[in-house]
């Protein structure tokens, strides 16, 4: 009996140690591939679009949310927040809901990115 309760004790702490995620470690433009990974409480995801240039920034992070340029808070896990500031677009994302999480923002702003620059073509195209 005591070993089922030190193996179940054991279990519970290698549990505790495992809440940690992986996360992409990296600040690049976007496009560019993200190289370096670490291992945190949570994983950042930080997108900016500012005078025309996109750049992402992937960390890991201490805490569970993160005050926007706004002034407003993204929380853990609940999804990705974007704030336009004039013709300045910024994605947020923390999560820590399974490694390398800290992607989700970023396929919809390739989308975002995408259709800024196919509009203009559009227009061009019809005129």
């Amino acid at each position: 009996m005591r070993f089922h309760l030190l193996a179940l004790a054991a279990a519970m702490l290698i549990g505790v140690a495992d809440s940690k995620v992986k996360c992409n470690e990296c600040s690049v433009r976007s496009g560019d591939a993200c190289g370096s990974t670490c291992t945190g409480d949570y994983c950042l995801y930080l997108g900016t679009v500012v005078n025309g240039v996109a750049r992402t920034t992937l960390v890991c992070y201490p805490t569970d949310h993160y005050i926007m340029i706004d002034g407003t808070t993204a929380t853990a896990n609940g999804g990705c927040f974007r704030k336009n500031v004039g013709d300045d677009q910024f994605s947020y994302e923390v999560c820590n809901n399974g490694n390398f999480c800290d992607t989700h923002c970023s396929g919809s702003s390739l989308s975002l990115l995408l259709a800024l620059l196919l509009l203009p073509l559009t227009y061009l195209l019809k005129n």
